[in-house]
């Protein structure tokens, strides 16, 4: 009877210990979930890390994997505006390379100087900053020509005469002169060399054509600057002239022919109109023209 009693309360007892470790195991289960359920509630989602901007059209951000070197680019070469630091100062857009694992607090002022590769525009190691410069070997120059010149009228030098022919209107600038085609007396500044139509008219000294002019009183005139003041005039000449304005011409070279007379000289029959003015002031073609 005891024996039996005995063994009813061993059994009783190994049923309270299994139960007992039944719910200690699921106790602890439930424990460690709701520790790890706590953890994730904390952690939360993971932000995306900031990457770095770049333009997709730059051609040169393909190639930018390089450290920064700063023989490049000097710090006190731009001005730093804002957390960001964009360079306004630049005169070129620079390049910046961030790593990927690149993180930074938003209140925090970040310094990108550290991360700037280079710019399109700033000479890298392998490039050779004469090779822009530098021209390809051709052809020599062809010489320039070398621009006309003529020696200065002097003062006592003499000129050659223009045009042979007998002068049917003499100057006179002092007393009054009767002009057979005007019908009434005046003063002329010039000489009149009559001259079959055609004949050749020529420079009287070396100089430049200044002028060239078309009246109806003188006709078609070539002005010719002799230097040191001295200027001569031909007037009455014939359109189809061989020089121009800016020509420079020697003593005795042909400039144009005789035209026929305009209608304020008509009476005097073809004839070249010829004039000398030293200093702008007219005088006697007579006293500086070869006998």
């Amino acid at each position: 009877m005891n024996t039996m009693g005995k063994r009813s309360q061993d059994k009783g007892g190994r049923r309270k210990s299994f139960y007992a470790a039944v719910y200690g195991s699921v106790g602890a289960m439930l424990l460690l979930a709701g520790i790890i359920g706590y953890m994730n509630l904390r952690s939360g989602p993971q932000p995306d890390l900031p990457q770095a901007a770049v333009s997709a059209d730059d051609e040169s951000l393909s190639s930018v994997n390089q450290s920064f070197d700063d023989s490049y680019l000097d710090a006190e070469d731009f001005t730093r505006t804002g957390p960001y630091n964009y360079y306004e100062d630049y005169d070129f857009d620079p390049i910046i390379n961030l790593p990927d694992n690149y993180s930074h607090n938003n209140d925090d002022d970040i310094d990108l100087e550290r991360f700037i590769v280079r710019s399109r525009t700033t000479p890298g190691p392998d490039d050779d900053p004469d090779e822009e410069d530098a021209e390809e070997p051709g052809a020599p120059d062809a010489p320039q020509p070398t621009a006309k010149t003529f020696t200065k009228f002097e003062d006592g030098s003499k000129m050659l005469v223009p045009l042979s022919g007998d002068i049917v209107m003499g100057f006179s600038m002092d007393r009054l002169i009767y002009d057979k085609t005007l019908e009434q007396y005046r003063v002329n500044r010039d000489i009149r060399i009559s001259g079959d139509v055609g004949s050749q008219v020529r420079a009287a000294a070396g100089g430049e054509v200044r002028n060239i002019t078309t009246t109806r009183e003188h006709g078609i005139c070539v002005e010719i600057d002799h230097g040191n003041g001295w200027v001569t005039t031909y007037g009455q000449l014939q359109d189809k002239l061989l020089v121009k304005a800016g020509d420079v011409v020697e003593a005795g070279q042909v400039i144009g022919g005789v035209a026929n007379p305009s209608i304020y000289s008509i009476m005097l029959g073809s004839h070249l109109q010829f004039a000398v003015m030293q200093n702008d002031k007219y005088i006697d073609p007579n006293t500086v023209l070869l006998n």
